[in-house]
């Protein structure tokens, strides 16, 4: 009898670890860590965060230390820093409420710093519920995807927006070429019409004094 109870006592935690993965949620931010800017709701976060696996760092602990380089998800909730962007994640905090909601990591771009984040739904709306908006049938299409199909769906979306940023760049460069070249350009004609006046002003002090010594022989 002894046995027994030991033999469940040690089959206890066995029991309570397969539990753990019966939900996919349970292990949806293994292997991530989210450094929590001060402006968001921290503790929620957190909470949620550890809860699916993952590690929450507040930003506030990193004063003394510095950012980790292990960090992987940045949630922000102002505009985005200037300059270049990390090499890791920055979502707003929306993102980890809506990866709760649907049960998978959805991409980050439409979470983006900055962006106005797609309508927040309530985890209880179903597919039998009177309206659904379309924001509902996107989040499912997300849900039914594999992690390899959402990886492949982000790196292309990462792609397109890179192109883009490039394009921006390039834009801007053309921009400030033409802009360069229409000072330069203007400095130039600046110069020619000063040196005219400087002439002409130097003719009308000529014809001046030529009149100056008729009145004088006269």
């Amino acid at each position: 009898k002894g046995d027994e109870e030991n033999k469940k006592k040690t089959d206890i935690p066995a029991i309570e670890e397969k539990k753990k993965y019966l939900d996919p949620r349970c292990t949806l931010f293994e292997g991530l860590v989210f450094l929590l800017n001060r402006e968001t709701p921290q503790e929620s976060l957190e909470f949620i965060v550890t809860s699916m696996g993952g590690i929450a760092i507040w930003q506030q602990a990193t004063r003394k230390t510095g950012i980790p380089k292990t960090i992987t998800h940045q949630v922000i909730d102002r505009k985005p820093p200037q300059g270049d962007p990390p090499c890791w994640e920055l979502v707003q905090p929306q993102w980890v409420f809506d990866c709760i909601n649907v049960g998978v990591r959805i991409p980050v771009m439409p979470y983006a710093p900055g962006k106005m984040c797609p309508p927040h739904l309530s985890p209880f709306h179903t597919e039998d519920s009177a309206y659904e908006p379309k924001q509902a049938a996107v989040l499912r299409e997300w849900a039914k995807m594999g992690k390899n199909e959402l990886e492949e769906l982000e790196k292309a979306a990462d792609i397109d927006w890179k192109s883009i940023k490039e394009q921006k760049k390039l834009e801007r460069k053309a921009s400030l070429q033409d802009e360069a070249h229409a000072i330069i350009e203007g400095t130039v004609e600046e110069k020619v019409e000063e040196k005219e006046k400087i002439r002409s002003e130097e003719k009308q002090g000529e014809k001046r004094k030529l009149k100056k010594k008729k009145k004088k022989v006269t």
